[in-house]
């Protein structure tokens, strides 16, 4: 019979102190980071003149520190919560009067821009605070999605298990830069909650919409007008893809934060730092861009490195300068993201693991392994879908998987960007100045579109650290025609844009996340109406002894999972792999027995079997956990060929019914989760390895 738990008795009372306690360890951590970030460019006489942008390249370099200095206490094995805890209170203590003057300072700027009197602004001012506090509200949600529970939340929550950090063989994701899951980690520890350090992820994005918000009036002022900067700001804000990236863990609001901030460093300020420190200070923010997620070495990295080569090729009588602002961007941005390739040296002998296998090799990849990545994370082949084929399809909502009634049919979604982020591009070219500033950012933007279209799996999201840019611009453009009789009319028309493409999403966010978020519905009894895999984790954490282990057969989401598991996501190579292949092989051939032979047949399968227990004996597993399902999604999804020779996606069609025979003759089920198909299998099945004590 399947297992349904009910949900345990939930304390409305405890989940708001959770909360409390977040939104406190929040307010600590960003007056903190700003703190130490200024405090370090004060050091090297790097703050700006600008009030706001001292504390925006603060936060950034603070941020950087600290997720750095994580990274090394982990690597040392000094990943504990005392250690942790330890560490941030001294760092408390040692900058709090720089933290007490910037509360100060904080307070009497809200102050002074509470005096002012917002008219034509008022409802952009107000929809910018609801999606702030809309992506605040997701923070006290538990984590949900794919890529959440099997890396970004994930692999904080393994490293605090394993009191350090190290090269994670089992999970190739785990391998890219990590600055954003830093952040993460030291929650978890300080907390010691996984649960919590997640969520307080969430809370960091929302923080980081509103900086990033301030970022491009920063930038807008700098390079055009603060009317500019405000109106691009909100664009980004309540753009759907922002909000969807932002709602979630992921690395997309803090790259994008990064990113514009390298931009806003070379947009060359009057008076501190100067052109040299300009530079130092965009490769610092390039490393932290970088150091969220590889594209960014080709959003962020390349375009400025190669902005300031021309200008040490071909500068005239400032190419000395030119060439020195190169150097100091390159150094900048070599010693501050470093940490990340030095890890996957040690570990694979590739600086730029899973990346550039033809060129470095690395660890236990190979060439299927290589070739089924590729197909996942490329260019798609179908490159005859143009881009303005799917910008249509994201600005309507049509972007639908199949047909319907087909297999694998996934009905349209909502729209991703709006058309503010583009609209009033072509426009900001008729402005009477500055066009200099115009050009530059607008090929920074074609060059970041086409690096996302030739080089990723155009992934929409992949674009969200491209719209602070294109907002800017669009910004530019819209500002030219905001005036006389069309002032009205643009007004009204922006209000119902950004009420429409981002009000729905709130509307339908909050119906969906805020009887849990608010604390009235426990998180497991959230998860259990969504999903049969977390009655599964329920049931493991619930019934079964501290000392089991599992092998994971079909998943790879093990955030929820507190005992020891043995798994391997898509790209790597499970423990099982190599004897379920060769005996699924060797299986098949003894089919032709059943029928001639069948005591041979039975003889040599209970050899099998008894092999492939002897397996998991040796491996120490106790429990085997089989997410069918799962499993053939991942073996249909990921099938690829190499020099015309098929590649399965996880097993071979032996190896696969070579399990199902095991299952049958050798594992005895403890346990089955969710609805019953029509051929009576579930989706979720719990086993136990016999005689494994």
């Amino acid at each position: 019979m399947p297992v349904s738990l009910l949900p345990p008795p939930h304390s409305v009372l405890f989940a708001l102190g959770e909360r409390a306690l977040l939104l406190a360890l929040l307010a600590v951590a960003v007056l903190m980071t700003v703190s130490l970030g200024r405090l370090a460019l004060d050091l090297a006489g790097l703050e700006s003149d600008d009030r706001t942008e001292r504390d925006l390249f603060g936060g950034a370099v603070g941020g950087l520190l600290i997720g750095l200095g994580v990274f090394v206490a982990g690597s040392l094995g000094l990943m504990n919560p005392p250690v942790i805890r330890a560490g941030a209170v001294t760092l408390l203590i040692l900058l709090m009067p720089r933290m007490r003057r910037l509360a100060g300072e904080w307070r009497a700027a809200g102050r002074a821009s509470g005096a002012l009197r917002w008219t034509v602004d008022l409802p952009l001012t107000a929809l910018l605070l609801l999606v702030v506090a809309f992506t605040l509200l997701f923070g006290f949600a538990p984590p949900l999605d794919y890529d959440v529970l099997e890396y970004h939340a994930a692999a904080p929550a393994h490293y605090l298990a394993e009191g350090r950090i190290a090269f994670w063989s089992s999970n190739v994701y785990a391998a890219f830069p990590e600055l954003y899951e830093m952040g993460m980690l030291a929650a978890m520890a300080l907390t010691g909650s996984k649960l919590l350090g997640a969520q307080f992820g969430v809370l960091v994005n929302a923080v980081l919409l509103f900086a990033t918000f301030l970022a491009c009036v920063a930038a807008g002022r700098r390079a055009f007008a603060p009317r500019v900067g405000f109106l691009a700001g909100v664009f980004y804000v309540a753009c759907p893809a922002t909000l969807d990236t932002a709602v979630v863990q992921y690395v997309e609001p803090a790259q994008s934060f990064f990113a514009l901030l390298a931009v806003l460093a070379m947009l060359r300020p009057r008076g501190a730092p100067g052109p040299v420190g300009a530079a130092v200070l965009a490769g610092l923010m390039a490393a932290g861009s970088a150091g969220c997620k590889y594209p960014a070495l080709l959003f962020c990295v390349v375009p400025i490195g190669a902005w300031l080569a021309i200008r040490a090729i071909a500068g005239g009588t400032e190419r000395g300068r030119a060439g020195l602002a190169l150097l100091a961007f390159t150094a900048a941005f070599a010693i501050a993201w470093s940490p990340w390739p030095l890890r996957n040296l040690a570990a694979t002998g590739n600086p730029l693991y899973p990346l550039a296998y033809a060129t470095f090799g690395g660890g236990e990849w190979d060439a299927d392994r290589e070739a089924r990545f590729a197909q996942a994370h490329r260019s798609p082949p179908n490159a005859a879908q143009t881009i303005g084929d799917r910008a249509v399809r994201w600005f309507t909502g049509t972007e639908g998987e199949g047909t319907p009634g087909q297999e694998g049919f996934a009905p349209p979604e909502l729209p991703t960007f709006h058309p503010l982020v583009l609209l009033f591009w072509p426009l900001a070219f008729f402005a009477a100045a500055p066009r200099r500033a115009v050009f530059a950012l607008t090929l920074l933007a074609l060059a970041q579109v086409l690096c996302w279209y030739g080089f990723t799996h155009q992934v929409p999201r992949f674009l969200v650290p491209v719209l602070p840019v294109t907002c800017l611009l669009s910004a530019q453009g819209i500002v030219q025609v905001w005036k006389g009789y069309l002032a009205p009319v643009l007004t009204l028309a922006v209000w119902v844009f950004l009420a429409l493409y981002a009000g729905f999403r709130l509307v339908m966010g909050f119906a969906f996340i805020g009887p849990v978020a608010a604390g009235v519905e426990s998180p497991e009894a959230f998860h259990s109406e969504l999903d049969a895999r977390h009655d599964a984790v329920r049931y493991i954490r619930e019934r079964l002894p501290a000392d089991v282990r599992l092998c994971l057969i079909g998943e790879a989401q093990t955030f929820f999972f507190d005992r020891p598991v043995l798994f391997a996501t898509v790209f790597n190579a499970h423990p099982l792999a190599a004897a379920l292949e060769a005996q699924g092989r060797e299986q098949a051939a003894l089919f032709d027995l059943q029928d001639s032979d069948p005591d041979a047949f039975d003889r040599r399968t209970r050899e099998l079997d008894a092999s492939l227990l002897s397996t998991l004996h040796a491996l120490g597993v106790t429990h085997v956990y089989i997410d069918w399902p799962e499993l053939e999604r991942l073996n249909r999804t990921y099938a690829c060929t190499r020099d015309g020779v098929p590649i399965p996606g996880v097993m071979s069609t032996a190896a696969y019914w070579r399990l199902l025979l095991f299952k049958q003759r050798a594992l005895l089920c403890v346990a089955r989760f969710g609805r019953s198909g029509e051929n009576g299998t579930y989706p979720v099945d719990l086993f136990e390895v016999p005689d494994y004590r």
